[in-house]
């Protein structure tokens, strides 16, 4: 090991030195143990304060009806808290009497604000996930850290990215909603719009995730997601969701996608496993960011169908793509897909 050229850190005199956190709130901290010195640092950075609130105190200070603030909370992705434990901060009670309020103004139903709050939830906690997983990757990085010590590091490297992570989560939010703002103004995004749907997914997922080693199964997902998204982007599509070894993808229409789905399949195989792709095109509903409707079943359907390295495509797909001098459609035997029944079935190639 190399010395990592650091000072040793110590996370107990940070807190009181740097962050200006209660000198007995520390030492209470310090008398219980390194693991709860942690814990009062990552709530002083994340949260802005130690955790000061049992449940039943913050729901009344919300202004919020107890079980509409329970559900809010729960929606966001939290587990229940014991009415007896101090676990929330003013944080989590400006955030929930911000949505009580705006229920209150808008006349908006509870429902669909748990939904939304569901959404969100679900979105943040895989970001957050992604996160750590970075932040510990790079300091796993650093050789010769004493025990224990990159734990304490992971405080100071939230203290440093979080104000960057806060800017840029709101940019990009802001930008996508312009960037769907657009596609309502042309038209392409309506509540039931007639979209081109794409499903890719590695062929024999399972099998090679129970041979690969936990770093090269991360390191193919991560290969997977990062080439898949940067593609279908670059190609004019959408990315709807990231499902482990598959991704759900749309376009407006059908000919870009089919461009976009050869170059998937052509981008893969060799050292790295194969990928195929199923795609059809018809009406589907859009709500809260996801999909829904039989274009997307029988994406699916499709997909599962298509051999490694192929493009699968169906009737619906070939009648809008129309005839494409560089591609050509070969018919193959139709099968009966689950669900759906029997399917006119056509593998996409270039000409």
């Amino acid at each position: 090991m190399t010395d990592h050229g650091l000072p040793p850190f110590d996370l107990a005199a940070h807190l009181r030195d740097a962050l200006g956190v209660d000198p007995d709130l520390v030492a209470a901290a310090e008398a219980d143990g390194p693991e709860q010195v942690r814990r009062l640092a990552q709530a002083v950075v994340l949260l802005g304060e130690p955790p000061r609130l049992r449940p039943p105190d913050a729901w009344q200070r919300t202004g919020a009806d107890e079980d509409l603030a329970r559900a809010l909370w729960r929606a966001m992705g939290f587990a229940n808290v014991p009415d007896e434990a101090v676990a929330l901060t003013e944080a989590d009670v400006v955030a929930l009497a911000a949505i009580n309020d705006f229920l209150q103004a808008s006349g908006i139903s509870a429902d669909t604000a748990i939904r939304f709050a569901r959404l969100l939830g679900q979105t943040m906690s895989r970001v957050a996930d992604a996160l750590h997983s970075i932040v510990d990757h790079a300091i796993d990085e650093m050789d010769g850290l004493p025990p224990g010590e990159n734990d304490d590091l992971m405080v100071l490297a939230a203290q440093l990215v979080n104000p960057l992570i806060e800017q840029e989560l709101s940019y990009l939010l802001r930008r996508h909603l312009y960037a769907g703002a657009i596609r309502r103004i042309a038209g392409h995004d309506l509540e039931q719009p007639d979209v081109t749907v794409g499903f890719a997914d590695v062929v024999s997922f399972t099998r090679l995730s129970g041979k690969l080693a936990e770093a090269d199964l991360a390191e193919l997902l991560e290969t997977f997601e990062a080439t898949t998204a940067d593609m279908i982007t670059e190609r004019g599509g959408r990315v709807i969701k990231l499902i482990g070894d598959a991704v759900l993808f749309v376009f407006d229409e059908p000919e870009p996608a089919a461009r976009l789905a050869l170059e998937l399949v052509e981008s893969f195989g060799g050292d790295q496993p194969d990928l195929r792709v199923g795609l059809t095109h018809g009406p589907v509903l859009s709500r809260l960011g996801d999909l829904f409707g039989p274009p997307v079943n029988l994406a699916s359907r499709l997909v599962s169908y298509a051999r490694p390295g192929s493009v699968l495509v169906d009737q619906n797909f070939v009648d809008r793509l129309g005839p494409v001098e560089d591609l050509r459609l070969r018919s193959i035997r139709p099968r009966d897909l689950k669900g759906i029944g029997t399917t006119a079935l056509y593998v996409l190639r270039r000409d």
